[in-house]
């Protein structure tokens, strides 16, 4: 008779990493953190501070790693708060709606402030949220603009449906794979 022998997999993660939602209020931003947050422990504190975190676990190879994505506050006044942040992250999601202009000027400043404070190798997704566009709500940032603005300005670009959980998932998994440490 032959005996099988148990292979413990640890589920302690191999790297953890500080990932930032930027982005406008009405951006699709707070779904977007929706979806990472749904396994996540609630933790009330934080939010006092301009800053609510998720941790979502993403499997790279044979790597196990944890990404804490921190939903900054929209508002001017935490704004002093955010160079903190930036020093900290690994990558940041940088979202937009392709049907509401401001919320993609929006991204331009968080660009510019961003890149004053974060470490030079910080990972960067333009993210342009397509579910509010169909055919009574027209779009107003064309994908070519948004892909000329992000070829000097963040290491990837993309268009997604932030209600499509199967594309969020493949999206995230790629760009935490773009990381440095993973």
């Amino acid at each position: 008779m032959k005996r099988l022998k148990l292979i413990l997999v640890s589920f302690v993660p191999s790297f953890c990493l500080i990932v930032l939602l930027l982005g406008h209020s009405d951006s699709g931003k707070k779904e977007l953190y929706s979806y990472f947050n749904k396994d996540s422990p609630k933790v009330d504190f934080i939010s006092t501070i301009g800053v609510d975190y998720a941790v979502k676990s993403v499997k790279i190879g044979f790597k196990l790693v944890k990404a804490q994505i921190w939903d900054t506050a929209s508002q001017n006044r935490f704004r002093g708060l955010y160079s903190s942040y930036y020093r900290s992250a690994a990558g940041a999601l940088l979202i937009y709606d392709v049907t509401k202009r401001h919320t993609f000027h929006n991204v331009r400043n968080w660009v510019h402030d961003m890149m004053a404070d974060a470490d030079e190798n910080i990972v960067t997704l333009l993210l342009g949220n397509t579910s509010t566009c169909n055919k009574d709500n027209t779009r107003a940032v064309s994908e070519k603009e948004a892909n000329k603005f992000a070829e000097g300005n963040v290491t990837f670009f993309s268009e997604i449906s932030i209600l499509d959980n199967v594309a969020i998932e493949n999206l995230f998994r790629n760009f935490v794979s773009g990381t440095s440490i993973a």
